[in-house]
């Protein structure tokens, strides 16, 4: 019963429309997938340095290295690998230092005080 209505279907229709599914499939297979490893790379690095508030984990450029933010402070870890970098993150093809752009997110501006006569 499929099949016959399947092929009633013109294959102009049926081509881009077999495409999207299977790109559909492809993404959202690729973000469960994510979302595991992700959540497996956070559980390793805080089992690593226990006793660290860390608010966020995010993967950077650098394979297999991760940005650790512990409060104000940023350093750069390898899932199962026993060190710790502190320091600056540099994209040499745009000159950028990727840790002083996430250290700046950081920052959260205050409002003005407003001063009492």
């Amino acid at each position: 019963m499929v099949m016959q209505r399947l092929k009633s279907i013109p294959p102009y229709v049926l081509i881009p429309l077999l495409v999207f599914v299977l790109a559909l499939v492809a993404f959202i297979s690729q973000k469960l997938m994510s979302d595991v490893v992700q959540a497996s790379v956070d559980e390793t690095i805080r089992a690593m340095i226990p006793g660290t508030d860390i608010q966020a984990i995010h993967p950077t450029p650098l394979d297999g290295v991760y940005e650790v933010v512990a409060g104000q402070n940023i350093f750069y870890m390898q899932p199962g690998k026993p060190y710790l970098l502190v320091g600056h993150l540099f994209d040499l093809s745009t000159a950028e230092d990727l840790t002083q752009l996430k250290k700046n997110q950081l920052v959260q501006p205050r409002a003005p005080t407003e001063k009492k006569p």
